[in-house]
């Protein structure tokens, strides 16, 4: 057990080296990308695929990202508001969306969207190519995988979940306003003035942190995991598990870290 634990241990640093290493040489590749040096056909293959992939994970994610932010309104109404107006302070309402679902459940529940949709289709995608020699064949040809695969990927998922992120954030406000006038005893300028005035510079900068810092990991890990496959075509659903439980304890691990230096 002790072996077992120190291996694991051992591991660790391992692991987030190779996918710092992912991430430095893809930025890399991206750079040179941008820069011209693999090209106008590559600038115009990568753009496509840039295109394509923000496509996937922010405008097709867009109603079931919208529909939890509906039902994150209805939690929040149903059970935070009254439960603070049991206690006489419904004033702190708008405190209490601000911690939890601008800087917290918002960031935190797209992500989780977000794995669960391109997650599991980049890692699985990429490593159908692998098994079947593309990813060799782009290399024969002289081809970068890293600026053609890996940095189109990267930065669409980044950009997709900061947005999807605004718009479950907004989804959940805007669903608050229109259960407000069912609750009982609910004045609606006041509401609205509380919610309003509790959404502070500060909060809204960490939750376009913590969507930006998710966003990079997400494909980072899933890339790593889609790339990596041995050969074997039973290690493809395997792999998407992988990247699945190593993405989802990534953005915990970076959400408990944001959240500690914000309140430290």
């Amino acid at each position: 057990m002790i072996a077992t634990l120190g291996s694991s241990l051992w591991a660790l640093p391992e692991a987030l080296g190779r996918r710092a290493h992912l991430l430095a040489r893809t930025l890399l590749s991206a750079y040179r990308l941008a820069v011209g040096r693999h090209g106008l056909t590559a600038w115009q293959a990568s753009r496509r695929v840039l295109f394509a992939q923000v496509f996937f994970t922010g405008v097709q994610a867009l109603l079931p990202v919208c529909g939890a932010g509906l039902a994150l309104s209805g939690i929040m109404m149903g059970v935070g508001y009254r439960t603070l107006a049991g206690w006489a302070a419904q004033r702190a309402f708008g405190d209490l969306m601000r911690l939890v679902v601008l800087t917290e459940f918002g960031p935190l529940l797209t992500a989780l969207i977000v794995i669960g949709r391109s997650g599991t289709a980049i890692t699985t995608e990429l490593a159908g190519m692998r098994l079947n020699y593309e990813v060799d064949a782009l290399e024969a040809h002289g081809v970068d995988p890293y600026a053609y695969l890996a940095a189109p990927r990267l930065f669409g998922v980044a950009c997709a979940n900061l947005a999807l992120t605004i718009c479950l954030v907004a989804s959940t406000y805007l669903g608050c306003a229109l259960l407000a006038p069912l609750m009982q005893g609910i004045s609606m300028p006041i509401f609205l003035r509380d919610l309003g005035e509790a959404m502070r510079p500060g909060a809204l900068g960490r939750s376009v942190i913590k969507a930006l810092l998710f966003g990079l990991t997400i494909p980072v890990v899933t890339v790593y995991h889609g790339l990596t496959i041995r050969q074997d075509i039973n290690e493809i659903p395997r792999a998407a598990t992988r990247a699945v439980v190593g993405a989802m304890s990534a953005v915990f691990a970076i959400d408990a870290i944001v959240a500690l230096v914000a309140h430290g």
